[in-house]
């Protein structure tokens, strides 16, 4: 229920539930943005970090092993879209 509105999000971009971004607002690659949070319009987010808050603040750098995590989930979510094909499409 994340809501991404006339912004860019890069690759290896992992938003949280609920998570609002808004209009002209970039999130790079190797982000995480916490659940519930707010990213304001034309906010330019760094590489690397967790945001969380309203507003959403950096709040600390991402560990290798979260980048990982970060990295892997797109092939999981394809995965388990194939398991469900009746909702995909």
């Amino acid at each position: 229920a994340a809501i991404v509105h006339g912004c860019t999000v890069d690759d290896h971009v992992l938003i949280g539930m609920g998570a609002k971004l808004l209009d002209h607002c970039h999130v790079p690659s190797d982000v995480l943005i916490a659940a519930g949070s707010l990213v304001r319009e034309g906010e330019r987010l760094e590489s690397g970090y967790l945001y969380a808050g309203l507003p959403a603040k950096k709040i600390k750098p991402l560990t290798d092993e979260q980048l990982a995590l970060i990295r892997r989930l797109p092939d999981n979510y394809i995965m388990y879209a194939k398991w469900f094909p009746e909702l995909v499409g």
